[in-house]
């Protein structure tokens, strides 16, 4: 595997994360939640979204190098299984994935990357996420975090530990806004001890954000590297 096509599994793990990420707000917080009540909460919202963009800032440290990597752009996901990332800083990147097909695309090598979307959601877990029929409880086992039930400012942590083999993810940690039971940061660590963190800013939810967004044609001129389907 190349280093770009690496980076390319790395972008797509996080792109399922990201679909747990935005839940619309709830009810204020009147009381401590127990952690069934909170994960049905969070699972109540999440089921409601059909679209969302968002900016998003991804924080990547490499276990083998330990070297950190931070990435800014803004990001649009929509069920089912349609994503388009364009990353802005330090590198301009396009991820863009619908149900047939996943291209990136390097502008400043020209490059496009394009695979059979089955291939790159060879991931249950993943793709549970991305066609928004993951369940908490039976995806997960969920705990509140070692750390602590609460943050500094009275947000739940979670810790949740993928239930079965072949998901990508040994572990994610997630903290949920107290007041609207919205998922503000993840971070989880691959199966190579890799961590990444994702947080949102500026999210707007059920926008009807058209299908014609999450296709992607190639420059004339760039050098196309097609991954044939596994």
């Amino acid at each position: 595997m190349t280093k770009r096509e690496g980076k390319f599994r790395l972008m797509i793990i996080v792109a399922a994360v990201a679909t747990v990420i935005s839940t619309p707000a709830g009810q204020a917080l009147a009381v401590d939640l127990t952690l069934h009540n909170l994960t049905e909460r969070i699972q109540e919202s999440y089921d409601t979204i059909r679209d969302f963009s968002a900016e998003f800032t991804q924080t990547a440290t490499m276990q083998s190098v330990r070297k950190a990597v931070t990435e800014s752009g803004i990001v649009y996901i929509k069920k089912p299984k349609r994503m388009y990332w364009d990353y802005h800083v330090p590198e301009r990147k396009r991820l863009i994935i619908n149900p047939e097909t996943a291209w990136m695309y390097v502008p400043e090598d020209n490059m496009v990357y394009i695979y059979d979307a089955d291939s790159v959601f060879s991931s249950k877990l993943t793709l549970r996420f991305l066609t928004g029929v993951w369940d908490m409880d039976t995806d997960f086992i969920i705990s509140f975090s070692p750390a602590g039930r609460r943050d500094a400012k009275g947000n739940y942590r979670l810790a949740l530990t993928p239930k079965g083999d072949g998901t990508g993810i040994k572990a994610l940690t997630v903290t949920i806004d107290r007041d609207t039971y919205r998922i503000v940061t993840a971070e989880f660590i691959d199966l190579y001890d890799n961590r990444t963190l994702l947080t949102f800013e500026n999210i707007t939810i059920n926008n009807d954000i058209p299908d014609a967004l999450f296709t992607f044609e190639p420059p004339p001129d760039a050098d196309i590297y097609r991954q044939a389907p596994q």
